[in-house]
């Protein structure tokens, strides 16, 4: 049908019979079909494999710190009825429990308890029973080890009796020990997560003064006087000497604090675990520092509000982008919501801004003040950034009006083709549907090959003071083999992903490309999708498995240098880390360019029904001949798929965080954290809804170059007329000279 000089600087030639995309089609591409299904059954060898020779149990159960599976009978000790795991220490170190621990609403933490490697530890202090929780018996196990101490009534956990010198001592070692404090815990996915509000109890459970502000919890100077009084009298009793313990300083028995011990108060242990001042200038950073705890509750947020986050971010922003991609094919609609999105967009990011401040000051000035300072000052600052981004789209859509005006001449021809293919709209769905079903075997797989690492095990040496242990922490280790057919598993993924995405452009080019070169356009209907897409999957899936195939190679390589990239980070070497960082970059461009070229080669293949490479070479030079004219109609029409996700992402969050707010409130340690994960969600799903919006304009505008270049006059003059002035505006930067058809 085409013909091409070598420079590729030759017209698009018709025959005299052309009547729009070819009907006799062939298959294109076969052997890249091929070799896409062999990598699929290639994937399934590999799951059969790690199904056979693998656990699920050992990736999915957690693991405790002597490398049993908690729940299971996997390992030397039944921990068949101790299903859940208790943290102990950073080191991802815990013991199997019956139940996670729930503490009393009134109580939520006990710094008198303590949970070890050996059991349940406790001062005569202790509020919780016992029996608070069932620890499995590790007494067979070589690894385990206890808070009891040798001689002279001390302990690794609490020496002298005295929950003060807790967080220094062995045993807890701050945080990188055997034991850890009883908190309030929840289930999540068979661990025990501590309670925000159990952390928050921790950091203020003794007045500034040092007195105890829980109902005397934390105990009383007199007492502390009196065990002090007691060690005394044993340690004379067993060497017959005077023993003063008062000149017992805990830089003398531990390390980093040069206070008495009778002068060292609970008030000083909170100062210390969460604030890093007090009875030493330890950083606690290295256990509950902020960033960690930072993470901790991002996460414990994320879990509180899931369904609203899940919700908002799937369910309500699909159906938010349906209705709004389902109105843009009405023409008389158009500009109102267009410029209704853009007010709505600046609107929500206002209001929001608004609402956050309001909320914090009202925290401010609450008394007594319930919610912490570092709460309040992160609504304060959410409601400075929203108000931010909303000035910057102000400042953004007036130096852009005029393309936004222009940019809905183009778009007025694209919902005409949604309005006559209403169908076509729903298609993400179809494709999400399609990429749900891959995923589920995806990750039964990975699970399964992730189960076939050698269990290890790790040991750390721990010295505090005149103390030495080791602690030991089972893990994985993955052989060369193992991380090659992960990297293969990745692989599959990206070219399936892709794969999918393909076969939808191509059906969606094909469609529209039809309703363009149709005469009567009124024959054109949803059952133009139907054919379509059977013309898609009975001929090209290879030219979308070609495709497909060199974006998925792109990202392998992008993944293989952000591996890279973590490994630099350990090296400290900054030139490295920026050479990679610009090769990570240059990256992300190439791969921008192969999908813009993927699509324009996708339209041709629904066209004329040619393979990839060649489709790919005409479209290319179809674009050069045309380059000023395609690259600011893109960029106009552009500007309306950014809008409509702009839209239905400000709007989906703007709800999101009123509800959020309004049904879990205190529940929370800031809302702020779900609606970024919510503002993620939509903004995918928006983009999923938007691309075939986006799609179908691309095609207009290559189907109108290519018609212009053919001769066929399919395109109506007003279309012509709106893409020679404003390309030639763009060409002539800005005048308004350009030719009218």
């Amino acid at each position: 049908m085409t013909h091409r000089s070598a420079e590729g600087t030759d017209k698009l030639h018709a025959p005299a019979d052309f009547a729009g995309p070819v009907v006799q089609r062939k298959c294109t591409d076969v052997f890249c079909a091929l070799l896409l299904l062999l990598s699929w059954l290639a994937m399934t060898g590999l799951g059969v494999y790690a199904y056979l020779n693998g656990d699920y149990r050992l990736v999915l159960y957690p693991m405790d710190f002597d490398g049993n599976l908690c729940g299971t009978d996997y390992g030397d000790i039944d921990m068949t009825e101790y299903p859940f795991l208790y943290y102990v220490n950073s080191y991802s170190g815990g013991v199997c429990v019956k139940d996670c621990p729930a503490l009393p609403d009134d109580l939520l933490v006990d710094v008198y308890s303590a949970v070890s490697y050996g059991g349940v530890h406790q001062t005569d202090d202790a509020v919780l029973s016992p029996t608070f929780v069932d620890v499995a018996d590790y007494s067979t196990s070589e690894n385990v080890l206890y808070c009891e101490g040798d001689g002279a009534g001390l302990d690794y956990c609490y020496p002298f009796g005295s929950a003060a010198l807790s967080w220094n001592s062995p045993g807890i070692n701050e945080g990188f020990g055997f034991a850890y404090y009883a908190v309030d815990t929840y289930e999540l996915f068979w661990r025990c997560v501590p309670n925000l509000d159990a952390i928050d109890k921790l950091k203020n459970l003794t007045s500034s003064d040092g007195g105890c502000s829980n109902g005397g919890q934390c105990g009383d100077i007199d007492r502390r006087q009196l065990k002090r009084r007691r060690l005394e009298r044993r340690m004379e009793e067993e060497d017959g000497s005077d023993f003063d313990a008062s000149s017992l300083s805990s830089s003398s028995f531990f390390n980093g604090t040069a206070e008495d011990l009778n002068e060292i108060s609970v008030s000083d242990l909170t100062d210390l675990f969460f604030n890093g001042t007090g009875a030493t200038d330890l950083d606690i950073a290295a256990f509950y520092d902020s960033t960690e705890q930072f993470w901790n509750n991002l996460f414990g947020d994320l879990w509180t509000s899931k369904t609203y986050v899940l919700g908002f971010g799937f369910g309500a922003s699909l159906a938010i982008g349906l209705v709004y991609a389902y109105l843009l094919r009405i023409p008389s609609l158009l500009p109102f919501m267009v410029w209704g999105s853009i007010a709505a967009a600046i609107a929500s990011f206002g209001y929001s801004g608004y609402y956050a401040y309001t909320l914090a000051d009202k925290w401010s000035n609450a008394d007594p003040q319930i919610h912490p300072d570092s709460n309040i000052q992160a609504a304060t600052i959410a409601s400075y950034v929203l108000w931010a981004i909303g000035g910057l789209l102000i400042l953004t859509f007036c130096c852009l009006r005029k393309q936004i005006w222009l940019s809905m001449k183009c778009v007025k021809k694209t919902g005409k083709a949604l309005g006559s293919m209403p169908l076509i709209i729903l298609f993400p769905v179809v494709q999400a549907a399609g990429f749900a079903i891959f995923m589920v075997l995806f990750l039964v797989y990975g699970i399964y090959l992730a189960s076939l690492g050698t269990l290890d095990s790790n040991t750390y040496s721990v010295d505090v003071g005149p103390f030495s242990y080791s602690v030991s922490v089972r893990d994985f280790d993955y052989d060369r083999t193992t991380q090659n057919l992960a990297w293969f598993l990745l692989f599959c993924l990206f070219w399936t992903s892709q794969f999918i995405i393909a076969v939808g452009e191509i059906t969606i080019a094909m469609s529209v490309s039809k309703w363009f070169f149709a005469r009567d356009k009124r024959k054109v209907g949803s059952g133009t999708v139907w054919t379509s897409l059977w013309h898609t999957l009975g001929f090209h899936l290879g030219t979308a498995a070609f495709g497909s195939l060199i974006v998925a190679l792109v990202k392998m390589v992008r993944a293989f240098l952000a591996k890279l990239q973590k490994e630099a980070k350990k090296t400290d070497s900054k030139v490295i880390q920026a050479v990679l960082c610009c090769l990570q970059c240059c990256m992300w461009c190439f791969e921008k360019c192969i999908r813009f070229m993927n699509k324009n080669a996708y339209i041709q293949t629904a066209i004329f029904g040619t393979s990839f490479c060649t489709s790919a070479r005409e479209a290319f030079f179809l674009i050069a001949r045309n380059s000023g004219r395609i690259a600011a109609i893109s960029y106009v029409a552009g500007l309306t798929s950014f809008v409509g996700r702009l839209f239905i992402t400000a709007v989906t969050c703007g709800v999101g965080y009123v509800v959020i707010e309004e049904t879990y409130g205190d529940q929370l340690y800031s809302p702020v954290g779900p609606v970024f994960f919510i503002g993620l969600i939509s903004f995918f799903i928006s983009g999923m809804c938007m691309a075939v919006f986006d799609m179908c304009s691309k095609t207009i505008l290559h189907c109108f170059v290519a018609d212009e270049e053919l001769g066929t006059g399919y395109a109506d003059s007003k279309l012509s007329a709106y893409v020679d002035k404003y390309g030639s505006e763009e060409d002539t930067d800005g005048s308004d000279d350009g030719g009218e058809a």
